[in-house]
């Protein structure tokens, strides 16, 4: 299965394509900088998503979530 990182995916934009994207069949690794919101969309759009907590305006957490999200591939697990 093919997997593709969304930005912003907890609202807007960056929700509607998690959304197409998972109706098309891949694995989406969205990032986002509230929990709670990335949880329940998690919840609610199955075992499809997972998710990163990063507010990207940092680059510090940019760096942390590419290490989170390289971690993901290789484990092949999801949150």
């Amino acid at each position: 299965m093919n997997t593709v990182v969304v930005t912003g995916a907890s609202a807007g934009i960056g929700l509607a394509v998690c959304k197409a994207l998972l109706r098309s069949g891949y694995r989406v690794i969205g990032i986002g900088r509230d929990r709670g919101k990335c949880a329940a969309l998690q919840g609610e759009l199955g075992e499809g998503m997972s998710y990163v907590i990063a507010d990207l305006l940092h680059q510090s957490e940019v760096l942390r979530a590419a290490e989170e999200i390289a971690a993901e591939l290789e484990s092949g697990g999801g949150r």
